[in-house]
């Protein structure tokens, strides 16, 4: 986090382990003594499974998990209590599974947690959908839902949502520009109109179609209410597994 307070002019992009992290106490302060900016991009988890795994669809795999959470071991790129375990366990206590339950191991990043799918050591891999496109491409892993609020194009257009599912929710693994604590009103109006003009160039537009990215643009005030939403689910969930108080 921020060292300097009242700095108009350094500005630092962070996402989900900003919420995460202030509540399992690994910061030692809290994300709302930064000024946010701006929302700026968004990514989505994905859920996969070997190309010949029996789990055909999802509702296939929630079936599995529902009969004996433990023995549907699943993986992904990040430490239990982090985006990827928490990604699913979020789905999973809405489709009324205890996410206590779950079976989770954990990998250095996502690619780690794939190759592990595909030695046959885990049932799913729950990840980042950048991790995954080249073996979706390739064949080797299907995929069998996304948290996006609508379905993806490309090589997922044919990737049900999990709320088309029946799970009613989203995740997003989200990209925002936050300012330091105690940032001037002067400041903020001006990094708030620069940001605007940034979103809507042609360069920006570019990048985001070149890198694969979903433009989830909101201005400071959206972006402040967003961040109480993330809190609160996170939060919550968290309690649940223990990873906070």
């Amino acid at each position: 986090m921020f060292t300097k307070k009242g700095d108009d002019y350094e500005v630092v992009v962070y996402s989900p382990p900003l919420i995460i992290n202030t509540i399992n106490k690994t910061f030692t302060q809290d994300y709302k003594q930064l000024t946010p900016l701006a929302k700026l991009i968004t990514d989505y988890q994905i859920f996969i499974v070997k190309a010949d795994s029996p789990y055909k669809t999802f509702k296939d795999l929630m079936d599995a998990i529902k009969k004996n959470p433990n023995a549907v071991k699943f993986a992904g790129g990040s430490s239990p209590g982090s985006m990827d375990h928490l990604a699913f366990c979020k789905i999973a206590q809405l489709a009324g599974i205890n996410p206590k339950d779950l079976s989770y191991v954990a990998f250095s990043g996502g690619g780690e947690a794939i190759t592990t799918l595909l030695g046959g050591n885990v049932a799913f891999v729950s990840t980042g959908i950048g991790e995954t496109l080249a073996q979706i491409q390739a064949g080797t892993v299907r995929a069998l839902a996304v948290s996006a609020p609508k379905r993806l194009g490309g090589l997922l257009k044919d990737v049900p949502t999990v709320a088309e599912l029946g799970v009613n929710t989203t995740y997003e693994v989200w990209r925002g520009i936050f300012g330091a604590p105690g940032m001037s009103k002067d400041a903020q109006a001006w990094w708030a109109k620069t940001l605007k003009n940034m979103v809507g160039s042609k360069t920006w537009k570019d990048s985001l179609e070149k890198l694969q990215w979903v433009d989830a643009y909101a201005d400071a005030e959206q972006f402040t209410k967003f961040l109480a939403g993330e809190q609160k689910s996170y939060q919550d969930l968290m309690v649940t597994l223990g990873f906070a108080k």
